[in-house]
Parts: structure tokens; C-alpha cells; sequence
């Protein structure tokens, strides 16, 4: 028989549901430091990544990629990036197993996606003094819901290096998703070049971030309140007449 405490139980744990993650809509949490992001201790599976390089003049290098958690490669081509120039590019994952990453007019593609991911984690990053990694007009499409990215960057007068990087967290993530938007590198040309992922930016996928949890709509959070409250002045009243 359910008995007040039972009925308060109940009540509460509705009440605590509350501050779980909303399934139907991704949630856009949005900057954090590279310091941050690296306490988090997160699982990135597969990046894409647009690297600064010298467009294959050198073949000892390349300078767009989709690689796995252990920095290997799943798919790579060369690019020749003009200094200051907007580039479109896309990240798309069809909700089954494939990933897309479109720059320009260059297409890679993994098909080795075994679950949907759950959060995006994008990093811009520059290294050299003089130089600057943007990302701009991006949107993200997930559920039926489009949304406006804020842009994210990192410009570098002097100094920098591995915590100078910046962050932008995308989360709640269900099934088929697509970022779009504009990748912008500058540099000194007349200074030291960039190298490799010295001026960089790169998509994070990660499959489940237990550490962020959603703020629930305050017209559900007063409404399971009163469930709760109802369900204990029921049981009161209950052992009262008892």
C-alpha cells in the first residue's frame, strides 16, 4: 500500500527529474577555456580538423582530417588556405553511421560511427604570434530546431600556447545533427609560419558528457513542485484522519 512516505518519495523524485537533460532539443552551453574544458576529462571520439599548412607542397603533412581519439587518421586530404580568406564548412552526421566534413569544395567522410554522438566541442586555436583562428555565421540544426553558433576564436599577439586555446559546448544531442558556418586563418607573413595544429580548429564529438546537466523551463520546475507538495499534503492528511 502506498503510505505518506512513499507518496513524499515520489513527489521529490519527480522534482529532481526536473534537472535532467531535455531529450527534444539540443542545449547550446557555450564557452569555456581550454583549462575547462581539459577538467572535464571527456571522451572525444573522432574530430574533424582544418589545420594550417602549406597545401601539399610538402608532402609531409596535411592539412584537413577527420582523426579517432588516438590521432590516427580516418580521412585526410591537402587544402591550400589563403591568408584572411571565409571558407564554408560543414560537419554532418546522418544519425546512422556516417560523418561528413565538407571545406570548400573538399569532402571527407567516415562511415565508422557506431552510436549517436551527444556533445560537439569546438576549439579554435593560435599559436603564433600574428596569427588568428575564427569561426563565424555558423548554425546548428539537431530535432527540428536550427540555431544560431556564437562565433569562437583565438588570436595570438605574443606567447600563446596550449591553454590559449578557445572552447564553444554544444550538448543534448540526439540523432542526425548538422554545423555549418565559416573558418577564417590569418597569419604574419613575414614572421615565423604557423605549423600543423599551431593555427587550427577542430569539431570535438563526444559520445556522452555526464558533468553538464540542462536548467529546466521554470514553469515545469513549479509544477512538479507542486506535485510534490500535493503528494505530502495528501499523506498528512491521510495519517491525520487515520
Amino acid at each position: 500500500m502506498l503510505n505518506f512516505k512513499t507518496f513524499a518519495t515520489l513527489g521529490l523524485t519527480a522534482a529532481a527529474l526536473a534537472i535532467a537533460p531535455n531529450a527534444e532539443a539540443f542545449t547550446r552551453y557555450g564557452s569555456l577555456t581550454a583549462q575547462e574544458f581539459e577538467d572535464r576529462n571527456v571522451e572525444v571520439v573522432l574530430s574533424p580538423e582544418s589545420r594550417w599548412g602549406d597545401g601539399g607542397v610538402s608532402a609531409r603533412t596535411h592539412e584537413v582530417n577527420i582523426h579517432r581519439s588516438d590521432f590516427s587518421t580516418a580521412d585526410q586530404s591537402n587544402y591550400r588556405w589563403e591568408n584572411g580568406e571565409a571558407v564554408n564548412f560543414s560537419v554532418v552526421f546522418d544519425g546512422i553511421n556516417t560523418l561528413t566534413y565538407t571545406i570548400g569544395d573538399t569532402v571527407l567522410q567516415t562511415t565508422e560511427v557506431e552510436d549517436n554522438f551527444s556533445d560537439l566541442y569546438l576549439r579554435t586555436s593560435a599559436y603564433r604570434a600574428g596569427s588568428s583562428m575564427t569561426l563565424t555565421n555558423m548554425t546548428f540544426s539537431n530535432g527540428g530546431t536550427t540555431e544560431a553558433i556564437d562565433d569562437v576564436a583565438s588570436v595570438c599577439d605574443s606567447g600563446c600556447g596550449f591553454f590559449d586555446a578557445s572552447y564553444y559546448h554544444i550538448g543534448d544531442i540526439v540523432g542526425a545533427f548538422s554545423l555549418t558556418g565559416q573558418s577564417m586563418m590569418s597569419w604574419d607573413e613575414e614572421g615565423p609560419l604557423p605549423t600543423n595544429s599551431r593555427l587550427a580548429y577542430q569539431v570535438k564529438l563526444v559520445y556522452g558528457d555526464g558533468d553538464i546537466v540542462s536548467t529546466p523551463e521554470p514553469g515545469s520546475m513549479l509544477g512538479l513542485a507542486g506535485l510534490a507538495l500535493g503528494a505530502i499534503t495528501a499523506g498528512k492528511g491521510k495519517k491525520k484522519d487515520a
